[in-house]
């Protein structure tokens, strides 16, 4: 069980990934049809499906390999003739000249997105600890950073001489205990004051805060904050410490590119 939305199982009986149900609902129905089916590719859809509704993020992998498997499926299905329509050759243009609107203004959209991105990642500095990361890389503060779940990969891609807590990676690299804390300590929990202590942590990035309960953190003094985050380091870090107190730290200024890295 995670506090991730895309890990999450998908409702059953409301309009949540409506379109993933409705491929679902034709799946089942081809079940019925007398079309020759491989094994092997039921037993994919099955199992995809499955994971589908488990997961959210395993519908996109259950919506590809139903739709190489459900028009096969459905084309065999013999109509009677009542029921068959056949179109002119106008209709057939028409729909033709729909269809490569259709891709078109599909293709401009997706294209237009990305170019107001400059074709980039963007990084939006009020989401991401992009001021706290330069005054870090700018006064060569490195160690063992007690970091937010979702900073993780952002810090360790600037900071490749420091080591963070926890990132998006948890249980393949983090044991559960440790993330049961880094999350308590990020939210503030009951035993947040005590996973400092529990880990060699040399300095702190929080998300800015929410309460009161930042400012007491003992044997941890405040030397950065900006409208996102903040930045603690031990009171044995003599070195940097004499750096702030003596107002030498440099904090930057400038407004930084939102594109990546």
């Amino acid at each position: 069980k995670r506090q991730i939305t895309e890990w999450n199982a998908i409702p059953l009986f409301n309009s949540q990934y409506i379109y993933f149900k409705i491929m679902v609902l034709l799946f089942c129905f081809t079940l019925f049809i007398s079309q020759s089916k491989r094994l092997w590719e039921l037993a994919a859809n099955l199992v995809a499906i499955y994971f589908g509704f488990r997961h959210q993020r395993h519908t996109v992998l259950a919506g590809i390999l139903m739709a190489s498997y459900l028009p096969a499926q459905l084309a065999a299905i013999k109509l009677p003739d009542a029921l068959r329509y056949r179109p002119s050759p106008l209709i057939h243009k028409i729909f033709q000249a729909s269809l490569v609107i259709l891709l078109l203004i599909q293709t401009y959209s997706c294209i237009s997105l990305y170019q107001s991105a400059h074709f980039k990642i963007q990084v939006n500095p009020r989401t991401y600890p992009v001021y706290a990361v330069r005054f870090m890389k700018l006064n060569n503060i490195n160690g063992n950073i007690l970091n937010p779940f979702d900073w993780g990969e952002y810090l360790i891609w600037h900071l490749p001489n420091s080591k963070v807590s926890i990132d998006g990676r948890r249980e393949t690299v983090y044991p559960n205990k440790l993330i049961i804390e880094s999350l308590d300590f990020d939210a503030t929990g009951a035993v947040w004051q005590r996973v400092p202590d529990l880990y060699p942590a040399t300095d702190i990035i929080l998300k800015s805060r929410t309460n009161q309960k930042t400012e007491k953190l003992p044997g941890w003094v405040e030397i950065y904050e900006d409208p996102i985050s903040l930045i603690f380091i031990r009171e044995t870090n003599s070195a940097v410490l004499a750096r702030f107190n003596n107002k030498e730290l440099i904090d930057p200024k400038e407004i930084p590119s939102w594109d990546f890295p």
